[in-house]
């Protein structure tokens, strides 16, 4: 993949980002394959979490593009009811002003992404983004953690490829 593959991206900064990390990636995977066996996993890792965060930054991009729009519930102005009005147990009663608020981009989380981009992305490569963000989660070192292979890592760069293409494809019909 060359930088040819991201021309529509927009604007040029973040064009240039997702190029420099595709090509960081790239750099990984060359040294992943000859790693001593016990940074291996680490390695993979990171080369799926790279790959994954193109992959969250080039869907909402698409998203954006798209004009969809992803909302939290916000509760205000919260007030607990008397005691006697309290149900048994650890949980607290009360009333609030409910409303349903748009998300700032900083705050619309991959799993948001891939939950809206579930038809676009079709079964099979939903199933496979949704499989490697399990995987990038493992960064967090208080998760499980499980043995990695090169071949998963290579699976990574499929599907940013894939993701690439359906993105270039749907934006040019628009």
């Amino acid at each position: 993949m060359d930088a040819d593959a991201f021309s529509f991206v927009t604007p040029k900064a973040f064009r240039t980002n997702i190029i420099e990390s595709v090509k960081f990636v790239a750099w990984l995977w060359v040294l992943a394959q000859k790693i001593e066996e016990e940074y291996k996993d680490e390695t993979v890792r990171t080369v799926i979490l790279y790959n994954m965060s193109i992959v969250e930054a080039l869907l909402l991009f698409w998203t954006k593009k798209k004009k969809k729009k992803f909302f939290e519930d916000k509760y205000t102005d919260k007030y607990t009811l008397p005691t006697a009005l309290q149900s048994a147990g650890d949980k607290e009663l009360l009333v609030a002003h409910f409303s349903r608020v748009e998300k700032d981009d900083t705050r619309v989380w991959f799993h948001d992404l891939i939950a809206e981009c579930k038809q676009f992305l079709g079964k099979d490569l939903h199933d496979r983004v949704i499989d490697l963000q399990s995987i990038r989660n493992t960064f967090h070192l208080s998760k499980t953690r499980r043995a990695l292979s090169l071949k998963k890592a290579e699976g990574s760069f499929d599907v940013v490829l894939e993701v690439v293409n359906k993105i270039k494809k749907d934006l040019k019909k628009a």
